[in-house]
């Protein structure tokens, strides 16, 4: 996928298209159009200040490269998830839902997991937005991971995935995870996941 930095009159932007939409990501780096390489696509000069915005400029791509390539589908790219990943807001509390979580997690461990892992974490999140799609739902806000939701969740694995307790178990497994990283994170989880582990028999 080609991410291009250019220049959108004084603000460096990061453009590129995916599902056939164009997408422009601002960096927030503003600049004197004069001092902008067209052929390098960095800012032109020396110094502290300008090494650093290249390599922010540079940090902004590479995240979002991480962020579509672990995507298993380019049919689930999120702009807010993007945007998320991008100013690192999952490290402040309430910004996130469960499935946004899941694509902040990844894409944090993406380099320090074994890749079936990853695999394994990506196939729990594409069953959670299947699941909230069956609920007319696009978000897994926290409050409602409960003991309800954990039934549905399982029933819709069991029913509509046909997976065998055992898949099903896993997928649990991955959600305990990261609820247990979100709460790391500071965000406001219900402590009754840590219990879903006695009913793993009635999955």
């Amino acid at each position: 996928m080609l991410i291009t930095p250019t220049l959108k009159k004084r603000s460096v932007i990061l453009q590129f298209k995916i599902n056939n939409e164009k997408i422009e990501v601002y960096t927030g780096i503003t600049i004197n159009p004069n001092n902008w390489s067209v052929k390098k696509k960095e800012i032109k000069g020396e110094g502290k200040v300008i090494s650093l915005q290249n390599q922010k400029i540079k940090s902004f791509k590479t995240k979002i490269e991480t962020y579509i390539y672990s995507l298993e589908d380019k049919s689930l790219f999120d702009k807010e998830s993007l945007k998320l990943i991008l100013n690192e807001r999952y490290n402040k509390p309430g910004d996130l839902d469960l499935i946004g979580y899941f694509n902040v997690f990844i894409n944090k461990k993406n380099s320090s997991l074994k890749p079936v892992t990853i695999t394994a974490y990506k196939n729990t999140k594409l069953h959670l937005i299947g699941f909230a799609k069956s609920k007319n739902k696009s978000r897994l806000p926290f409050n409602t991971i409960n003991n309800k939701f954990f039934e549905d969740f399982t029933n819709y694995l069991k029913v509509k995935k046909s997976l065998s307790p055992s898949t099903r178990g896993k997928q649990i497994k991955n959600i305990k995870s990261i609820l247990n990283d979100a709460r790391k994170n500071g965000e406001d989880i219900n402590l009754i996941y840590k219990d879903i582990k006695k009913n793993m028999k009635n999955l």
